[in-house]
């Protein structure tokens, strides 16, 4: 969730899907703390936008080296503190974590292994950057089917385990499961150098907004209903694939600069959007700790809601971590 780019007039759209895709992340949280799975793969979608948007902008120009290790050291860093914040809240409330202190510190809570997929990311930029600049469309569309099919379509049938040879061959072929969001990585960067024309990329962009959603829905509830293993909410399912570039092409393509009037609150929204996937799982076990005894109903149907919530008292807080110089880095 790279927030820290040169804006210009033009990304608005970038700023407007960040603070959407920011939101949809809480929803995932908090349906998963109530329940709510429906909701749940509505919202999946959100997480390969914002490295689709990694790539557009990251992939757009050349990096050094050294600026793209001191980016994923401040990705890793960020993961150590706020799994630092998250094990003494916990420790709190009296939750002893299984795992040792220094492993606790790199790998939980859960929901921080972002930092890790973006700070390598980040590491392969040269050399995706290398490939971006050289090769011509038709190459560029090959490896992007090839990605696709390799990182998404390849990982859900492993899932699944329908074809437990392939199992076999794949561990044999040491295929990186990363290749899920490269594919999202270049397609950003793809989409800004051979752009859609506006008119298709909205209508293309609904319907596999539309398809996206419904087949992640429906392929969850008739072929896995409440189990905890739902191969199709992962975010390298093709099904949540094809909603993020749906919802990237409807949205890119949008007249932001006619609907949005004067861009600033969306701008300052969207720079707290790190901050915010970084701070709102505590908002959320906070609000269930309120809710457990009161207000218990009010977690039954009201997920948007409750997000809602959580998402502009998150980014709240962010923005005024921000203005306080110490704090600024852990947020941005």
């Amino acid at each position: 969730m790279e927030n820290r780019m040169r804006q210009k007039p033009k990304d608005l759209d970038a700023d407007v899907m960040r603070v959407l895709a920011a939101f949809f992340v809480v929803v995932i949280h908090v349906a998963a703390s109530s329940g709510g799975v429906v909701y749940n793969c509505i919202a999946r979608f959100s997480v390969p936008v914002f490295v689709i948007l990694s790539g557009r902008y990251m992939l757009a120009r050349k990096r050094s080296i050294p600026s793209l290790l001191k980016k994923s050291a401040h990705f890793l860093l960020l993961m150590v503190c706020w799994s630092a914040v998250f094990y003494l809240v916990n420790a709190a409330l009296g939750l002893q974590p299984e795992e040792p202190v220094w492993v606790y510190l790199l790998t939980q809570p859960v929901h921080l292994w972002y930092l890790w997929a973006c700070a390598a990311l980040y590491l392969l930029v040269p050399v995706l950057y290398v490939f971006c600049t050289h090769a011509d469309q038709r190459v560029y569309g090959y490896f992007l089917l090839l990605a696709f099919l390799c990182g998404s379509v390849l990982t859900i049938l492993l899932r699944i385990e329908m074809c437990p040879v392939l199992g076999v061959i794949v561990e044999k072929m040491k295929l990186p499961y990363q290749l899920g969001f490269v594919f999202c990585f270049l397609l950003g960067d793809y989409l800004r150098r051979f752009p859609v024309e506006k008119r298709t990329a909205w209508k293309a962009g609904a319907v596999l907004l539309a398809a996206g959603t419904a087949g992640t829905v429906l392929g969850t509830l008739v072929l896995f209903g409440e189990e905890a293993n739902w191969p199709l909410m992962s975010f390298f399912s093709p099904t949540v694939l094809c909603a993020a570039v749906g919802f990237y092409l409807m949205f890119q393509a949008a007249a932001w600069d006619r609907i949005v009037k004067g861009g600033a609150w969306i701008h300052r929204l969207a720079r707290a959007t790190l901050g915010v996937y970084l701070l709102h799982p505590l908002l959320v076990e906070l609000l269930w700790a309120v809710t457990e005894t009161r207000w218990s109903g009010l977690r039954d149907g009201n997920v948007l809601l409750l997000a809602a919530l959580v998402f502009l008292l998150s980014a709240l807080a962010v923005m005024i971590l921000q203005k306080i110089p110490v704090l600024r880095k852990l947020v941005t």
